[in-house]
């Protein structure tokens, strides 16, 4: 089970890759659409316990989108690892709620919030 849900999770993060998107807003927004579509892929995630995979397989996503599409703003590793924590732990707080925004809303609120901090920090902290 768990190897097929590591298999369905890198088959989406491979889709999206696809989409060349250039702001932060967009991916941000087909995630969250993704997952809210898909509701038993998040669960099967949850319930194989596998959080960490997942976790790891979007910080290596965001880490490239960064590098490869908003190349203005270069959050260190550190960073990026908190960025991607902090987006896995608004899906599961935005499903365990009913998604009470939209995908959206829910994408342009995180973006925003990634963009200021990283205008507020300007550089590097490793």
């Amino acid at each position: 089970m768990n190897k097929f849900i590591q298999k369905e999770y890198a088959t989406f993060v491979d889709d999206i890759t696809t989409h060349h998107f250039k702001e932060l807003e967009q991916l941000l927004e087909v995630y969250f659409d993704y997952f809210k579509n898909n509701p038993a892929v998040l669960s099967a995630i949850v319930s194989a316990s596998i959080e960490g995979f997942a976790l790891r397989k979007q910080s290596d996503y965001l880490l490239d989108f960064f590098k490869t599409r908003i190349k203005n703003q270069q959050p260190a590793p550190i960073e990026i690892a908190y960025y991607s924590g902090a987006i896995f732990a608004s899906l599961l707080y935005w499903r365990e709620n009913d998604y009470q925004y939209s995908a959206a809303e829910l994408a342009e609120h995180l973006a925003e919030k990634i963009k200021n901090d990283l205008l507020q920090t300007g550089e590097k902290i490793f």
